[in-house]
């Protein structure tokens, strides 16, 4: 019995004979159809032609108004297609809104059953509502309500900022000592040349 399951399955799923039987009759009726309309678009207007010459004139005339007056039918149709479409539309869209409805109302029972067959959750949600009652009470009586703030994780950059302001720090004050280095230098320059040249100094 299990080697019988197994064939079957194989052969579901690298699609059988059947599968190669539907396509070559997918095939040959292709080929019949396109045979069928070739050969339809080749004879039809030599027909048509052969049929119309042969007629006499008043039957033509006949015919052509015979197909003006089909013409006008056809544009009636063609509207009431083209309502049929737009009501269908209409209804789809109307279906859709709907299935949407539908699917939302599905999901909050679904979140509802969780919420009630799972105690954690429900225990969550009841502390939260107690909480939202204490502290819209205690608004109503301006009693201010103690509100535990959980401290927010430092991020990496934060982690750095301290080595980043020490580094900062460090820069600056090296910086301001090569300034002050080089201005005490220039004054000693100017005095050296004041005294060489027995000038005051420039």
């Amino acid at each position: 019995m299990e080697s019988v399951d197994a064939f079957l399955i194989e052969v579901i799923r690298s699609g059988g004979p059947v599968r190669r039987f539907r396509s070559r009759r997918d095939s040959a009726s292709m080929v019949l159809l396109s045979a069928v309309v070739l050969l339809f678009a080749v004879v039809g207007p030599i027909g048509f032609m052969a049929v119309f010459a042969g007629m006499p004139e008043p039957a033509v005339d006949r015919m052509s108004k015979i197909g003006q007056a089909y013409g006008g039918i056809s544009v009636l149709l063609s509207g009431g297609a083209t309502i049929g479409v737009v009501i269908a539309l209409v209804m789809q869209a109307r279906q859709l809104q709907l299935s949407q409805a539908q699917g939302a109302r599905m999901m909050h029972r679904r979140w509802w059953v969780m919420a009630r067959d799972t105690v954690e959750l429900a225990a969550e949600s009841e502390r939260r509502q107690r909480f939202f009652h204490i502290a819209d009470s205690a608004f109503d009586a301006a009693v201010p309500v103690p509100v535990v703030v959980r401290p927010p994780v430092p991020s990496a950059w934060c982690r750095r900022m301290p080595m980043m302001v020490a580094a900062g720090g460090a820069t600056a004050l090296v910086l301001a000592a090569s300034f002050a280095a080089g201005r005490r230098g220039v004054k000693i320059r100017a005095l050296i040349g004041a005294d060489r040249t027995g000038g005051a100094p420039r």
